[in-house]
């Protein structure tokens, strides 16, 4: 078996850490786009921001993510779960961890921040990806 993504969950964006710079933002994407806050984001330390729901489901999103340089959650310059990167719902995170270990592709965890088990990956462009299992309907 392989790793079977599911759908997507979201994009993160960095947009600044100030909060003139984060309102700034969540007022472009809410009153432009018409977009709404999740107002189940839980509150991450030294990263302010918000979940935009891009559907009435949240099941997909934009997250802004309010930082500049190394998140308080990085491990080190490549291993910031803050970094920019696209999330993509998997059907099995402990076979994407088989999968990847069997073809030698480094990845690093962070367990559960935000609620679900998280993995993240660099593309062979270093474009970070996040493999995580949906939540169950």
């Amino acid at each position: 078996m392989g790793i079977k993504v599911t759908g997507l969950l979201h994009h993160g964006v960095r947009v600044g850490k100030k909060p003139e710079e984060v309102e700034a933002v969540r007022i472009f994407y809410e009153d432009i786009l018409g977009l709404n806050s999740d107002e189940g984001r839980p509150d991450i330390r030294g990263v302010p921001g918000f979940w935009m729901n891009l559907d009435s489901t949240s099941r997909q999103q934009i997250h802004l993510m309010g930082a500049e340089g190394p998140s308080p959650f990085a491990k080190s310059e490549n291993e910031d779960p803050v970094s920019p990167h696209v999330a993509l719902a998997v059907e099995n995170v402990r076979e994407a961890m088989r999968v990847l270990d069997e073809k030698e592709i480094p990845y690093f965890t962070f367990g559960n921040i935000v609620g679900n088990f998280q993995l993240f990956v660099r593309d062979p462009a270093g474009n970070m990806v996040e493999l995580q299992e949906a939540a169950e309907e």
